[in-house]
């Protein structure tokens, strides 16, 4: 009967355990969410980006036709874009870089909870067969 009692605390004990596993598990989940729309919101940033460089570029090129005579001008001009281009690149991956690690972290942590609570859960029902078991036997 005593033995019998302190399965079912321990038991208790764990299930309480895993509550506080899902918990964190959901609060992962919702850190996971946000660095998804985070991700998003850079994504949209970018794109928005290159549609003012594309419509920048676009001005650059009619700029250029009407300065055809002006040929080391417009030489000047394209190296300048090209530049713009090549920090714009630097400057989006530095900050989209900080949010894709931040995403990963949180899927390990992710898998890690899933993992530890698909254990526990197995340990929970082998205690519950056991604790059976005990029951039978003491009947």
């Amino acid at each position: 009967q005593i033995a019998v009692q302190n399965l079912k605390q321990t038991t208790e004990e764990k299930m309480k355990k895993i509550k506080a596993l899902e918990v964190k598990l959901q609060e992962s989940d919702e850190l996971h969410r946000l660095g998804q729309e985070k991700s998003e919101t850079l994504k949209d940033e970018m794109e928005r980006l290159i549609a003012h460089h594309g419509n920048q570029q676009k001005e650059m090129m009619e700029e250029r036709e009407a300065l055809e005579n002006s040929h080391d001008d417009t030489k000047e001009s394209l190296k300048t874009s090209v530049e713009i281009i090549s920090q714009l690149k630097d400057v989006l991956a530095k900050k989209e870089s900080p949010f894709i690690k931040k995403m990963e972290e949180l899927k390990s942590e992710n898998k890690r909870l899933k993992d530890n609570m698909a254990q526990k859960e197995f340990e929970l029902q082998k205690q519950l067969v056991d604790l059976e078991e005990a029951k039978n036997k003491a009947e």
